[in-house]
């Protein structure tokens, strides 16, 4: 048996000639020291919001409401912030772009227009490109929201709104590099992105219409659009004999695992699955001629067409189940949800039978 030898691991030092050893515990610790250095400090700066947080929701929201945009921009590692953040905010429905501050005074301040609002990621608040393209957003009407570590910055002078995220201390070993501000300025754009939404009831079904590919926006598509439908769902009446579902399960394409059973009225009586099937055919010969509501699952889970496959897949899974009966307004059964079509739709493919 061969044994594979741990890769050797070494810190660089000033000395370029030295590299001494590191053991596997000291990088483990310095992870450690990074990760606490961080949680630290977002935890110093969640007790310390004030009503500028506040404020500067409202401001973003302002601006959405009046049809302006949310321009977000910042240099270096708080650029790459301020593009996510723009891209989040873009995500939950609001209107934005992150615009270069370097580019912006060479033309692309042409992009900003009058209603729009900028939020600018600075943590020193000093940043020469910054502080010199204040002045030109101000000319176009554009109010300015800043996040930085002091309101007497330059930036936290220049801005409307400001989040003051106070002294933060980067992470060990070098305690320079930007590491806990930019962590903590990314948690702070989540948190309006995410204040915004419960400010605007901006719901999962509205994330999902802005989702339309990908994993996250077909689980959160509605049940509707992936249910089994029209001839594809095998319903039967409970006063059918178990003869007559089997015969109404050949008949029916894709040939389903369960059967809806309704009352006279048309709604929904119970369920009747091949798995009841084959497990009453062991004990009762006489079975194929009673009638299905005498052995038929009572008061089945069901699922309304408007939950998403997510709610479904959640349901089936806590239930432990292969099928789920969808029922509409009326009670009756107007669809039914397969565990495999799930399945199949989160890889992508078409549900056969389905209005999607």
């Amino acid at each position: 048996m061969t044994t594979t030898k741990r890769p050797h691991l070494s810190l660089a030092t000033n000395d370029a000639d030295s590299s001494p050893d590191v053991s596997q515990s000291t990088i483990t610790d310095i992870a450690r020291a990074v990760l606490d250095t961080q949680s630290r400090a977002l935890n110093t700066v969640a007790s310390h919001l004030s009503t500028s947080f506040e404020d500067t929701v409202a401001a973003i929201l302002q601006c959405h409401t009046e049809q302006g945009r949310v321009i977000a921009t910042g240099i270096g590692k708080a650029g790459h912030i301020a593009q996510k953040f723009s891209a989040t905010l873009a995500s939950v429905g609001i209107s934005s772009f992150f615009i270069n501050p370097a580019e912006a005074l060479h033309g692309d301040i042409g992009r900003v227009a009058l209603g729009d609002s900028a939020i600018v990621f600075s943590f020193s608040g000093e940043s020469h490109e910054i502080v010199s393209l204040i002045p030109r957003l101000r000319e176009r009407s554009c109010k300015i929201l800043g996040i930085t570590k002091s309101k007497e910055s330059s930036l936290g002078r220049l801005s409307d709104q400001v989040i003051e995220l106070g002294a933060i201390e980067e992470c060990p070993p070098l305690h320079i590099a930007p590491t806990t501000s930019t962590t903590v300025m990314l948690a702070i754009s989540d948190a309006i992105a995410m204040a915004s939404c419960v400010v605007r009831g901006f719901d999962r079904t509205q994330y999902g219409r802005l989702h339309p590919a990908g994993d996250i926006g077909r689980r959160l598509v509605q049940v509707s659009e992936v249910m089994r439908v029209g001839e594809y769902l095998c319903i039967v009446e409970e006063t059918s004999s178990v003869r007559d579902v089997i015969a109404a399960f050949c008949r029916t394409p894709r040939s389903p695992g369960a059967a809806a059973v309704i009352a006279k009225t048309g709604k929904l009586a119970g369920i009747f699955t091949d798995g009841d099937l084959r497990r009453l055919l062991i004990r009762d010969s006489d079975l194929l001629d009673k009638p299905v509501s005498t052995v038929m699952g009572k008061n089945p889970k069901v699922i309304p067409p408007t939950a998403s496959v997510r709610e479904a897949l959640d349901l089936i899974t806590q239930i432990q189940v292969d099928q789920l009966l969808v029922v509409g307004d009326s009670g009756g059964p107007v669809g039914l949800v397969d565990i495999q079509d799930l399945a199949g739709f989160l890889r992508g493919e078409p549900v056969v039978g389905s209005n999607g």
